[in-house]
């Protein structure tokens, strides 16, 4: 299950909508998130942010590089499209 959810391309050239966890985790991605594990339910998402806290000192670190701007907005645009084709 985690394997599929987490080829989001291939979610959505099959017309399927992509978990709004696994949509939060590509963008949080996009700016060095460590995640290793894709969590597949609200719990586990908060789970992971909630250990990745707890080891940050209370915060979550993000990094912002030029390549972090493609990577949001080819995820923005993916799923922009997606959206607008279910309304």
């Amino acid at each position: 299950t985690r394997d599929i959810f987490s080829e989001t391309e291939m979610l959505v050239k099959i017309g399927l909508d992509v978990p709004v966890i696994t949509q939060l985790f590509e963008i949080l991605r996009c700016f060095e998130y460590p995640c290793d594990v894709l969590p597949l339910s609200i719990e586990g998402a908060v789970k992971n942010l909630t250990e990745t806290m707890k080891g940050g000192n209370g915060h979550i670190h993000l990094h912002i590089h030029e390549h972090t701007h493609t990577g949001i907005s080819s995820a923005r645009s993916k799923y922009h499209v997606h959206a607008e084709k279910h309304e």
